[in-house]
């Protein structure tokens, strides 16, 4: 069970997402390099709202280092591999939720993410808010 504050950050993301949803991106924790501007994943938003003074220095290395050395720096590795285990840890989750909930998690069809978030927050399993094709691709690859 989750502790009322990680609950509470947990929506305080899916208001963040429901808010700001040209900002997200569940393909990377951070990206200032596209068309649109900044997107956070879901574990972005969550360090952005619960450690913002860590989530901008990272960004800020991030933009001084420009798009094309950045993905290409270790540090791009380690930022993506940090900001998942950071994000996930405050949201409490177990190793197996942290890895089913990671880059290329969806919520079901005809739920929103922000939907899927308040449903989590509110006790359901992971299981039960993630794209049934999510689960089989986590298990049979």
């Amino acid at each position: 069970m989750r502790t009322f504050d990680q609950q509470q950050l947990i929506l305080e993301v899916a208001d963040a997402i429901e808010e700001n949803a040209e900002f997200y991106s569940q393909s990377k924790w951070f990206n200032a390099f596209n068309e649109c501007g900044t997107t956070c994943c879901i574990a972005g938003w969550a360090v952005r709202i619960a450690m913002p003074d860590e989530f901008f220095k990272r960004v800020d290395r991030a933009i001084a280092l420009g798009p094309d050395k950045y993905e290409y720096e270790e540090v791009a590795e380690q930022d993506d591999e940090w900001f998942h285990e950071i994000g996930m840890a405050l949201f409490g989750l177990s190793d197996y939720e942290s890895n089913l909930f990671n880059y290329d998690w969806m919520p079901p069809e005809g739920m929103t993410v922000p939907d899927a978030l308040r449903k989590f927050a509110g006790g359901d399993e992971l299981k039960d808010i993630t794209e049934p094709n999510c689960l089989m691709r986590k298990y049979t690859n």
